[in-house]
């Protein structure tokens, strides 16, 4: 069976195909039951207001079918039908589009400072362990257990200087961890910078005092690696691939909050597509404008 997911198009057993499908309906029952609870909190007060002008319009259409100005419920609810509609409903789908507007272009923004930082934070850790001469290909950032699967892969590789690389760039480890170290310090301040003007958004605090962590960390480091005997440098540059990389997951965690539980049952599916299918076609590269 056929069928397409991320813009790729795979061939699939019946059984796998099922279980996919399962998944897709999971997710999109978790964002019908997210957008369902931003309405809710978009317009909880506009809610109240209608409960209140609600229990108002039956005492006005008890009194006036007493007082004999309605002959009928319907013509009472009649009357009050342009309150609902102008005041309530109207302004209710107006409140919540443009609430919803206004968080997919945050949420854009945030995507795009999330990327920029996974992407930045790997290459920084893999050109730092370029110098010990370990190399390592995979992801780090990208789930918790491929974290742990990073740490355990390169605490059992040899811890060499690196001659060739630096030979090549004419420079010594100190100064060469260091230029790189700067380079990272000074993407971390583009992202600080956002972080601080959204402050009070739910991650922001808990991302910004831990990349006020790192960036105290990677300086500290600096410091400490240009007064270090040369015997015990390799050592320290290890030790501290593993301590930022501590350091910078619980950020990049943080950042990708909203799509979390999408990323949990994203996965999921990915490794059934890998284990149990077959790419067909890659729609993504067709459309792509060169």
């Amino acid at each position: 069976m056929k069928t397409v997911y991320k813009d790729s198009l795979y061939r699939v057993g019946f059984f796998t195909f099922f279980k996919i499908q399962i998944y897709k309906l999971i997710l999109l029952l978790k964002r019908i039951k997210r957008f369902c609870k931003r309405i809710l909190s978009y317009n909880l007060q506009l809610l109240i207001i209608s409960l209140i002008l609600s229990f108002l319009s039956v005492i006005f259409i008890v009194l006036g079918l007493k007082l004999q100005r309605y002959s009928s419920w319907l013509e009472g609810l009649w009357d009050f039908k342009d309150i609902f509609l102008t005041s309530i409903i109207i302004t209710l789908i107006i409140n919540t589009i443009n609430k919803e507007t206004t968080r997919h272009t945050n949420l854009l923004e945030q995507l795009s400072h999330y990327e920029d930082l996974f992407f930045i934070s790997e290459k920084y850790i893999k050109s730092i362990l370029e110098i010990i001469s370990i190399t390592y290909d995979n992801h780090i950032f990208t789930t918790d257990e491929i974290h742990e699967n990073f740490k355990n892969n390169i605490i059992d590789g040899d811890i060499l200087k690196n001659n060739k690389l630096l030979d090549n760039l004419n420079i010594d480890i100190r100064k060469y961890f260091e230029f790189i170290s700067n380079q990272y310090i000074n993407r971390l301040f583009i992202t600080k910078s956002y972080l601080i003007r959204i402050q009070g958004e739910d991650f922001s605090y808990y991302a910004l005092d831990h990349m006020n962590d790192c960036i105290e960390e990677i300086e500290k480091t600096i410091l400490k690696i240009n007064h270090m005997k040369d015997e015990k440098v390799l050592k320290e540059i290890f030790d501290f691939c593993i301590l930022i990389s501590n350091i910078i997951a619980p950020i990049i965690i943080s950042f990708r909050k909203p799509w979390r539980w999408d990323m949990k049952i994203n996965n999921k599916i990915y490794k059934l597509l890998k284990n149990e299918g077959n790419i067909i076609e890659e729609f993504y590269y067709k459309n792509k404008v060169c």
